[in-house]
């Protein structure tokens, strides 16, 4: 389906498709998918997404999919039941991808279900989309994308101070209730997204220890103002 085997393999593959009917449909509909993949994402994305995407690829490691492998037909090679695992995991990707937006990368979680990212192209597609730029005391800048239509809000560091082991950035959601943890992130390693409650009209970063604070403890190194 890819072109990713030789003749010699793929001759047997082929030989092997015509006496199992399961692998024959399972590649049929990998084709179509293929081929949907190929028309459905036809919009041109705003340059920032690109670019933050390209940016972000050389230092961010994609997390795996998770693929559940059934359990396969007597007599199909070991070798081909990997390859069919790697070409479901890549079309599930690349699906995901298309319809929900650009996501890559994993790291530590925060109260409200957030993730580090390079970008989220809902935010940066939203029409209500804002981005807010703050200089930290110390060196840097640091920058809030967000979005009210779909809640969320990404927030990036870029050039500012790396901390030692012990400590972190940590990002707070602050309105009426007090401030609410977003998670942990670093310095120039993507984004932190996180979904942003309604009545939340600023955003900070602290230092706090490497594993995090229920409430700040240190004086803001960053302050966001939404509005």
């Amino acid at each position: 389906m890819l072109d990713a085997i030789g003749d010699f393999e793929r001759a047997q593959f082929e030989r092997h498709l015509r006496d199992c009917e399961v692998c024959a449909q399972e590649v049929s509909e990998l084709w179509a998918v293929a081929a949907l993949l190929g028309v459905a994402a036809d919009a041109e994305p705003p340059a920032r997404v690109r670019a933050a995407v390209l940016a972000g690829i050389t230092a961010t490691r994609q997390a795996p999919p998770l693929v559940h492998e059934p359990q396969p037909a007597a007599g199909i090679p070991r070798r081909w039941r990997t390859r069919a695992a790697i070409t479901v995991a890549v079309v599930a990707a690349v699906a995901a991808g298309v319809v929900g937006g650009i996501t890559l990368g994993g790291g530590p979680g925060g109260d409200r279900g957030s993730t580090v990212v390079t970008a989220d192209g809902r935010i940066l597609a939203a029409p209500d989309a804002v981005t807010v730029t703050a200089h930290a005391a110390t060196g840097g800048t640091g920058t809030a994308e967000a979005s009210r239509g779909v809640a969320q809000v990404a927030v990036s560091l870029d050039g500012v101070a790396a901390l030692d082991p012990a400590h972190a950035y940590q990002v707070w959601l602050i309105g009426p209730r007090g401030p609410q943890s977003a998670g942990l992130v670093r310095p120039d390693a993507g984004a932190l997204v996180s979904a942003l409650p309604a009545d939340v009209d600023h955003i900070a970063v602290t230092t706090e220890p490497a594993t995090g604070s229920p409430r700040p403890t240190t004086p803001g190194v960053l302050r966001f103002d939404l509005g």
